[in-house]
């Protein structure tokens, strides 16, 4: 499963660069953790996401990708590891 703003950027050919230009964060590799799911925006961060994505993404929709990436690490975590 694909976190929700993941597939947004996906969606609309963006490069964490053009998405960190976007959301007028610093860094493409906050950018990066943002769609990923790896990190939660502050709120400050939210409404400039809700902003640029014309409500597409919502608070609902990046807490969604921190779930994702949540249970993808878990199922890695509970897999036993190759010999």
């Amino acid at each position: 499963m694909e976190a929700p703003f993941e597939k947004w950027r996906r969606g609309r050919g963006l490069t964490y660069q053009q998405l960190a230009d976007l959301i007028d964060v610093p860094q493409a590799v906050q950018a990066r953790r943002y769609a990923l799911g790896k990190a939660m925006p502050r709120p400050e961060t939210v409404s400039k996401i809700i902003q640029a994505t014309n409500g597409e993404i919502t608070a609902d929709a990046l807490h969604e990708g921190c779930m994702v990436f949540a249970e993808e690490q878990a199922r890695k975590a509970s897999q036993p590891e190759a010999a």
